[in-house]
């Protein structure tokens, strides 16, 4: 990431302008290349792989929790009752529900 528009740090790599589009397009053309190397589609790689095509900009991030929360009176009390007796994967999506309805870091933000 990067605080100056137009540049970004990918690994130890540092581009702006021209270069960060020759960088983004060789890191494109590397995922085609290993998707055709699974002999998959571009397509199907990118669901097996999905930190690796993340598009950018804002994504929903809404999901059963979130949905169930805002139906309880409490939702962040909902939640939290939830994350304690789930399992990992589960947890990872009630900690993006807590995200997305504000409910994480409430003390920190109080101070």
């Amino acid at each position: 990431m990067s605080c100056y528009p137009g540049c970004a740090q990918v690994g130890e790599l540092y581009a702006c302008g021209a270069q960060l589009i020759v960088l983004a397009g060789g890191l494109t053309a590397a995922l085609i290349a290993v998707a055709e190397s699974e002999d998959t589609s571009v397509d199907d790689f990118c669901k097996k792989h999905t930190a690796l095509c993340a598009k950018g900009g804002v994504q929903n991030k809404e999901n059963e929790y979130v949905r169930d929360a805002r139906l309880r009176a409490d939702p962040c009390g909902w939640l939290q009752e939830q994350y304690a007796g789930a399992d990992a994967s589960e947890r990872e999506k009630i900690r993006l529900a807590q995200k997305f309805l504000g409910c994480r870091n409430k003390q920190k933000r109080k101070t």
